[in-house]
């Protein structure tokens, strides 16, 4: 028994030892190992292939070294391994285990890549096994060209909304006077109604009316009131599309009638309330222009004419610019307008002098604006060679002057001179007064 003990002893001591750096070492080589096999999983890129990418994109494999091949197919190795691993974390953060091409593109969104396209899809894909390479791939169907290029198709666009005005007219109001009660006076003059009166309550003298001035002077039924709130609104404030359908719907509406010293209104107070910029003032003159050109129409009666044509003569000569435009382009719009406004809607000619007049007198103060003698001109201008034979030419010399002593003004625009000499020479050239420039 003894010497069995001593040989189990002997044994015990032949063991080697397990040490703590033992321990470590060992550890390391299993992470060692574990690494490798996990690096077997990721793709690698070879140099071949990089150059055979570059061919089919037009780079010769000669221009291309050893060097440069081994280092793209690192780098994109590196770049793809950081992909796929950041795909993992985006499904374990997700808790997911299907990859979505939105968790491909997301990554690469972070990872500062170029994003891929054309890869996703509204429906599933359909894989054929190919069993040569062991691979599977879509299946991709067979397009016949010249069958689709000869077919009929009908592509069909989203419109883009619209407003559309329906005139709904109302019942004829029913006769509340008798035909006792009414009778025709044949001393009155035509387009004129006679009430036939009481003899011992005469009521109090009336201005006579004329038929259409009174048809104008009226309160429109509540459905005319509603279209016009609606077309102010896209005046003022709507959107292109929308406003190019109101002002078409203006430009031949035979109903509006009624509703035109409204509109005339809306420009006028818009001008005098509102702060104007590009879009609001090129609505107004538009606004304007298709009810001039609207022949169903005639405003002559109202006094909304007179309102709409200072509001042009405002925009034509007020010292104010609209930015982010061509304002000199707008005043010449605003002044060819307002002598179709005084021609079409026939203005008292009390007003057409009285605009002369502070013509006249905006482009003799030096103070003015040269913008605003712009303006001033080519209203002038466009009002024809009568105006010019007896307002403008007398006081030609006079202006030319003070032309001379603006231009010495270093704050002057040369731009604006320039298109100053322009405007006279037009109106120099329609009259035929080329003496008057001598």
């Amino acid at each position: 028994m003894n010497m069995d003990k001593n040989k189990i002893k002997k044994h015990e001591s032949m063991k080697p030892s397990t040490s703590k750096a033992d321990k470590i070492s060992s550890k390391k080589t299993v992470d060692k190992k574990r690494n490798e096999s996990n690096g077997e999983k990721y793709a690698v890129i070879l140099p071949e292939s990089i150059s055979a990418i570059a061919d089919s994109i037009g780079i010769s494999t000669s221009d291309l070294t050893e060097e440069a091949r081994n280092n793209l197919a690192e780098d994109v190795s590196y770049k793809l391994r950081e992909i796929v691993q950041n795909c993992i974390i985006a499904l374990h953060n997700n808790k997911r285990q299907k990859l979505l091409t939105s968790d491909v593109t997301r990554v690469l969104e972070v990872s500062n890549s170029i994003p891929i396209y054309g890869h996703s899809t509204g429906h599933a894909l359909e894989f054929v096994h190919i069993p040569e390479s062991d691979v599977f791939v879509t299946n991709d169907v067979e397009v016949d060209i010249v069958k689709m290029v000869l077919s009929k198709t009908e592509y069909i666009k989203p419109t883009e909304e619209y407003v559309k005005g329906i005139w709904l007219l109302p019942d004829p109001p029913p006769e509340k006077v008798t035909e006792a009660a009414t009778t025709s006076n044949p001393s009155t003059s035509e387009g004129t109604t006679s009430i036939k009166i009481d003899q011992h309550n005469p009521p109090q003298p009336k201005p006579t009316i004329k038929t259409d001035e009174l048809a104008l002077l009226s309160k429109p039924p509540p459905h005319f009131i509603n279209y016009y709130l609606q077309v102010a609104r896209v005046v003022i404030g709507g959107s292109e599309p929308h406003l190019k359908v109101a002002l078409a719907d203006l430009r031949k509406n035979p109903n509006i009638g009624p509703l035109l010293p409204y509109f005339l209104n809306l420009v006028a107070l818009t001008v005098n309330k509102l702060q104007r910029h590009h879009r609001l003032t090129d609505a107004l003159l538009r606004t304007i222009e298709v009810l001039v050109e609207n022949n169903y129409i005639d405003p002559s009666p109202s006094l909304a004419v007179n309102r709409a044509a200072n509001a042009l003569l405002v925009i034509a000569i007020e010292t104010n610019t609209v930015t982010h435009c061509d304002d000199l382009q707008l005043r010449k719009r605003a002044a060819v307008l307002l002598a179709k406004v005084i021609v079409s809607w026939s203005v008292e000619i009390k007003q057409q002098i009285d605009i002369v007049k502070r013509l006249l007198q905006l482009i003799l103060d030096y103070n003015s604006s040269l913008k605003s003698h712009y303006g001033a001109i080519v209203i002038l201008t466009v009002l024809g060679n009568k105006i010019l034979d007896s307002y403008f030419w007398p006081i030609i010399d006079r202006y030319f002057k003070l032309l001379d002593e603006k231009e010495k003004d270093s704050a002057v625009s040369k731009l604006d001179m320039q298109c100053i000499k322009g405007a006279i020479l037009v109106s120099c050239f329609d009259s035929a007064k080329k003496p008057y420039l001598m």
